[in-house]
């Protein structure tokens, strides 16, 4: 939409537009809400005593790693494309919409997956799967191959996002509390995506416009990342006195008196 309007209609108003379209699905969400019971007595903002629990500590460890590496190819696939593969302008953003595009459909079926296998088993493997499609993107040196890596890395990316939150139901062991924890959760990611992009830029910028070590960084830390939520599950595994191919998914934790 904006690549159509900046040169139609200049950058003012291709930023009202978006913002229209924003402002009407906005209120139609707004309109479809429901507001929550207020709450009986006040909760602290921060639940301190979750970092008491071994799962839940190195569950967010591995999140906020993880998330340091996820987003570099969303901000530096298309500059990658244009300065290693020679695309144009125009076609460097084709690569961006292919990697949102299919996004969509890959956050729907890991879901899927997940009510059958267990959720923490599925983001675990898209967690891994998403290093290695990382680690695979240096070999690659032709646009064919990048549209693919493309496509295989947003199928896999997909399961990442769409699931990080739902692993806190999973390992939380206080439903009164999960609020408080997935803010803790959300913080945390937030905090790994906003310093990803900008540390994998130093490090394009050290190696002289080079990618590899951005990419071999992105993929190294989704599988330190990924090593901390298998931790994680290792210790929700032995508190559950399970076998290793156990299923984990959503349950229904314990109210706390």
């Amino acid at each position: 939409m904006a690549r159509s309007l900046l040169p139609t209609i200049g950058f003012g108003w291709t930023m009202r537009a978006i913002g229209f379209i924003q402002l009407g699905t906005f209120v139609a969400a707004l309109a479809c809400g429901k507001p929550r019971p207020a709450s009986k007595r006040s909760a602290p903002i921060v639940d301190w005593s979750v970092f008491r629990e071994a799962e839940f500590t190195l569950y967010l460890i591995g999140a906020f790693l993880s998330f340091l590496g996820v987003f570099f190819p969303f901000f530096f696939l298309s500059s990658y494309a244009r300065e290693n593969q020679g695309l144009s302008y125009t076609d460097s953003l084709n690569l961006t919409l292919v990697l949102n595009g299919i996004g969509f459909v890959a956050r729907l079926l890991p879901s899927f997956i997940a009510r059958y296998v267990g959720t923490m088993n599925v983001f675990t493997a898209f967690l891994f799967a998403s290093a290695l499609s990382m680690y695979t993107w240096v070999p690659v040196h032709d646009t064919a191959g990048l549209y693919v890596w493309t496509t295989f890395y947003s199928l896999s990316v997909g399961g990442v996002q769409s699931l990080f939150l739902a692993v806190v139901t999973v390992i939380n062991s206080d439903a009164s509390k999960i609020g408080a924890r997935l803010g803790i959760i959300s913080a945390a990611v937030g905090i790994g995506a906003l310093l990803g992009s900008p540390v994998s830029g130093v490090i394009i910028s050290a190696g002289g416009g080079s990618y590899t070590g951005a990419q071999v960084f992105s993929g190294s830390v989704l599988v330190v990342g990924g090593m901390f939520v298998l931790a994680s599950r290792e210790v929700k595994r032995r508190q559950k006195n399970a076998d290793f191919w156990m299923k984990l998914t959503i349950g229904v934790p314990r109210l706390s008196p």
